[in-house]
């Protein structure tokens, strides 16, 4: 009878919880899409704890990778959309490039760092280096990205901040935007 109510007190939070967080089924998906399952022993006895970090674990390993993605300047005066090319590392390491303004050519690479901070939401920041049209380095780029991931974990939608420095580091413009993309897949040629 005591295992009988501890697993009903088990179940009783779970079910309490999901309304907090996506379910566990959700996140059923194939090898090629980085399948993470929910074990029968962190369901049945190893507490709602592990089944927690099993999900958290779940999204990280979804969220590293390629993704593409198209940016949307925001504002009244704003450029038109252009691609973008973000890199997610399991170190929390983190590349970006876009063929924005103000040199599309050059790409704009970007470095930066990424964490989780909530249930398929996290956080990055980029720094590019800036240049002049004629290719002199004229100031920084700082992207923060706050991201969420879909229910599928294969798309992403972001909400951006830019803030655009001189060489000394002054603050010159504060812009917004956002990006939408999709995971970069293995494509096998038969």
């Amino acid at each position: 009878m005591k295992h009988s109510k501890t697993l009903f007190a088990m179940f009783t939070a779970l079910l309490a919880l999901s309304a907090f967080i996506t379910p566990p089924s959700t996140y059923a998906q194939t090898v090629e899409t980085h399948e993470t399952s929910i074990t029968p022993q962190a369901a049945a006895g190893g507490g709602i704890l592990e089944v927690l970090e099993q999900v958290k674990q779940a999204q990280i390993k979804a969220f590293v990778g390629t993704w593409v993605a198209t940016v949307t300047p925001g504002g009244p005066d704003a450029g038109p959309s252009f691609p973008s090319l973000l890199t997610f590392m399991a170190d929390g390491t983190a590349l970006f490039s876009a063929a924005g303004p103000p040199i599309p050519a050059l790409g704009n690479p970007g470095h930066g760092t990424w964490a989780r901070i909530g249930d398929r939401t996290f956080a990055a920041t980029f720094v590019q280096l800036t240049f002049t049209d004629i290719f002199h380095l004229d100031g920084t780029l700082k992207i923060s990205l706050t991201i969420k991931l879909n229910e599928k974990l294969d798309e992403l939608t972001t909400q951006d901040q830019v803030k655009i420095f001189d060489l000394e580091g002054n603050e010159l413009v504060t812009l917004d935007g956002a990006q939408r993309g999709k995971k970069l897949q293995v494509e096998i040629n038969h």
